[in-house]
C-alpha cells in the first residue's frame, strides 16, 4: 500500500513499514463511523488514523494539504480496505489450517 502526498510542491510516496493488529480495530471504527453523515470530527479522525497508519511519517497538515478533495475519500477507502484485506487473508488461512 502506498499513498502519494504533495508536500511543498513535490510528490512523496510512502508506505507503512508495519501495520500493527491495533489499525485492524482503528479500521473498523472508523468505517463504522463513515456509514452516517460526515463531520469534521469524523474528517479529523480518518486523517489522524491515516498518519497513524503510515507511522506518522507524515502530519496531519501534510495530509490535508497534500491530498486532492477528490481523492481523500477515495485514498482514505483505499487503505482502510487494504489493512481489513490483510486481516481477513490471515484469517482465512488460519481458519482453513
Amino acid at each position: 500500500m502506498q499513498i502519494k502526498i504533495k508536500i511543498e510542491g513535490k510528490e512523496k510516496i510512502f508506505s507503512p513499514s508495519f501495520i500493527s493488529a491495533r489499525m485492524v480495530r482503528k479500521t473498523l471504527e472508523i468505517k463504522e463511523r463513515l456509514q452516517t453523515n460526515i463531520g469534521k470530527k469524523d474528517l479529523d479522525s480518518m486523517v489522524e488514523y491515516m498518519v497513524d497508519l503510515f507511522g506518522n511519517q507524515f502530519s496531519i497538515d501534510d495530509f490535508y494539504d497534500g491530498i486532492p478533495v477528490d481523492q481523500f475519500i477515495p485514498i482514505s477507502i483505499r487503505c482502510m480496505d487494504d489493512v481489513l484485506a490483510q486481516f481477513t487473508g490471515k484469517v482465512e488461512v488460519a481458519e482453513k489450517n
